[in-house]
């Protein structure tokens, strides 16, 4: 009932925008399937347990991230770049790298 009130809705109105909030509603359709099943209740209970613990291992994880990606940054900061004459040898422009695939954003020159 509800896509065809968001259909019938943009026909009337001639904006797709609206069926944006019609999805976002059906959304809200799982928070009380999650409330009526009780294995669905148990497992969200569970997940919601687990966070806590998990804190100190997610820590770590981001201190080793860090730690490869400032390594990463002194090693090989600056020599990923369109303009670099290594990198427009005709083995790496055939890998398709320049411009189309964007290599050049996935470098060390930055931590972003």
């Amino acid at each position: 009932i509800g896509g065809m009130l968001g259909g019938l809705l943009v026909l009337y109105t001639g904006s797709p925008e609206i069926m944006r909030y019609f999805v976002a509603l059906r959304m809200l359709r799982l928070v009380r399937l999650i409330k009526k099943i009780p294995s669905f209740r148990s497992t969200v209970g569970c997940i919601g347990s687990l966070i806590p613990t998990l804190g100190p291992p997610f820590y770590v994880l981001m201190l080793v991230i860090y730690v490869f990606a400032a390594v990463g940054q002194e090693i090989f900061g600056g020599y990923i770049n369109p303009f670099n004459e290594i990198m427009l040898t005709p083995e790496y422009k055939d890998l398709g790298f320049w411009p189309g695939g964007n290599y050049y954003r996935s470098n060390f020159n930055d931590m972003i």
